[in-house]
């Protein structure tokens, strides 16, 4: 049987100078045609077609494959492989290869100095030859590496060439998928009256896949402040992560009913945005909420100190030593203020629209009484058909200053909130990193004690040993802070990725929105003015 170097998973070697220890695999070789006897090597090495491999001269002639399944992988310069199972995948860590221009420090998980356990590891010299080698194996339409360690995929028939212009420093953010689907709504405010004051109750239902809820539908009632305290916990148990924020808190007119239905919507949408997030939706806190029927004595069990409770609320400082972290900073300052000029606009658009519905109304209304006047038969007609149209028109233009914008107006109004969560998000970094830096002035202040016992001749032995220990565990205390700052740090970063994304699809989508609900309306005001047209051509001269 004829042995297809593509279609199976081994490790070949073509290295004549290596002598008969060559093979990189236990896979057995396939010996080379009789008449085709190779010199100088005591072990055949394997036919691969003459389409995939180069002939190579001499100096050169040295190169490794490793098949990931179905796809043959090689690669110049100084490249670290594995031995790993035929479907190992070489996302998301590819190995790292240099060449003498590249002098960019790898990252510490793609080190070739710390591969897997159990993973054979061989180090190949470069080969610059080897690049047709990789040309002709994207005729497959496989997969090519870059020299700044990107994968990028090479359409099928383009031959991948060696490009002389570097890889872009940033790949490009991936959005994390959520593991599981989990639907909620909320629906059917209510109004309960007590002795102690009124509120409104919510019911908050709930579909979903996960294994964390006990059942696969459920409904629950909920009133505003448990989805405060909903917020609270969840800021408190993660920090770095931006929270989607609730809706605010008001104190007058919290019963109208178009307060109460913006409310609704706000909130629904919270809920949303929070089983969206692929680190949130196994939260505890958040599953009692969904589903606990005796809510009121569960948070009380699971209420503790989080993040911010133990190292205190409010706004914390710091001299700011990520200088993307801080461009990201400024940049969501700024835009704070641009949404709430935005939001200014939408209003005074709104209330224009409302304006000219009212004027087109009364128009209608001065228009039909001046045909209730008997002037003749065909001029009444004619004004009470167009009365009648401009009350029409009036219906659309309500319609529009008040459904049409709402889509747009609830997501301005959404990410105003978000940018006051982003502010959490960065003030939990700063206190982790206030939390780290007392350690280290506490530990400083106990080795600068040691140094003074041991000058003093008289200190007692004990003493030394205690603040030896003392030493030890301030020591790790700070080692685990730094590495909690360092952490939320790098959580933060996916953090303002994921609100880049999300930002971008939600306006997308609102506006979009809006200019088709727009359109829409426009659409039937003009068809509204051309069947009157069409109805006074019918009319008789007077």
């Amino acid at each position: 049987m004829d042995d297809d170097p593509l279609s199976h998973s081994h490790v070949w070697a073509d290295t004549p100078t290596f002598g008969s220890n060559s093979s990189l695999s236990s896979t057995p070789e396939v010996p080379a045609p009789e008449t085709e006897e190779p010199k100088h090597i005591d072990t055949p090495a394997p036919q691969v077609p003459a389409e995939i491999t180069p002939q190579l001269s001499p100096p050169f002639q040295s190169y490794v494959g490793v098949h990931f399944g179905d796809t043959a992988i090689r690669d110049p310069g100084f490249t670290t492989y594995s031995n790993a199972a035929d479907n190992a995948s070489i996302v998301p860590c590819p190995p790292s290869i240099k060449s003498e221009s590249d002098e960019e420090s790898d990252d510490g998980y793609c080190s070739p100095s710390r591969p897997q356990n159990g993973v054979l590891t061989t180090t190949v010299i470069d080969d610059p030859l080897t690049r047709m080698d990789i040309a002709a194996e994207t005729k497959m339409g496989t997969h090519t590496r870059s020299l700044k360690r990107r994968v990028a995929p090479v359409a099928s028939g383009t031959p991948a060439e060696a490009s002389s212009t570097p890889a872009s420093p940033t790949a490009p953010p991936v959005r994390e998928s959520t593991p599981y689907s989990i639907q909620c709504s909320v629906t059917d405010p209510q109004k309960i009256n007590q002795a102690m004051g009124a509120y409104v109750v919510y019911q908050v239902k709930t579909q979903t896949n996960s294994p964390f809820f006990r059942n696969v539908e459920f409904s629950v009632s909920r009133r505003f402040r448990d989805f405060l305290w909903l917020f609270n916990q969840l800021a408190d148990r993660h920090p770095g992560i931006i929270i989607p924020p609730v809706p605010e808190k008001q104190a007058i007119g919290r019963f109208r009913e178009d307060f109460v239905e913006n409310r609704r919507s706000a909130l629904e949408q919270f809920l949303r945005k929070v089983t969206c997030h692929p680190k949130l939706q196994s939260d505890e806190d958040l599953i009692a909420f969904l589903e606990s029927e005796t809510f009121f004595a569960d948070k009380k069990k699971v209420e503790s100190k989080g993040f911010m409770g133990v190292f205190g609320g409010g706004s914390a400082k710091m001299v700011e030593s990520d200088q993307e972290l801080e461009r990201r900073r400024v940049r969501i300052d700024a835009f704070g203020p641009q949404l709430r000029a935005l939001s200014k606009a939408l209003e005074e658009w709104q209330r224009l629209q409302t304006d000219l519905a009212s004027a087109t109304h009364e128009l209608g209304d001065s228009i039909q009484s001046l045909a209730n006047v008997d002037v003749n038969k065909p001029l009444s007609r004619d004004l009470t058909v167009l009365g009648d149209l401009h009350k029409q028109v009036t219906d659309l233009r309500e319609k529009q200053s008040k459904h049409d914008i709402a889509s747009l107006t609830t997501n301005v109004e959404y990410y105003i909130r978000v940018v006051a969560s982003v502010d959490l998000a960065f003030n939990s970094r700063a206190r982790a990193y206030q939390n780290w830096q007392s350690i280290e002035n506490a530990l400083q202040k106990k080795r600068d004690t040691l140094e003074k016992l041991h000058a003093a001749r008289t200190t007692r032995s004990d003493k030394i040993a205690t603040t030896i220990s003392e030493i030890d565990e301030l020591d790790h205390q700070a080692h685990v802070t730094q590495n909690e700052f360092y952490d939320i740090s790098e959580l933060l970063r996916k953090e303002l990725e994921r609100f880049d994304m999300e930002m971008n699809d939600d306006f997308v989508t609102s506006m979009r929105d809006f200019l088709v609900c727009f359109v829409d309306s426009q659409r039937q005001i003009l068809q509204l003015w051309e069947s009157y047209d069409s109805v006074s051509s019918y009319l008789p001269a007077s």
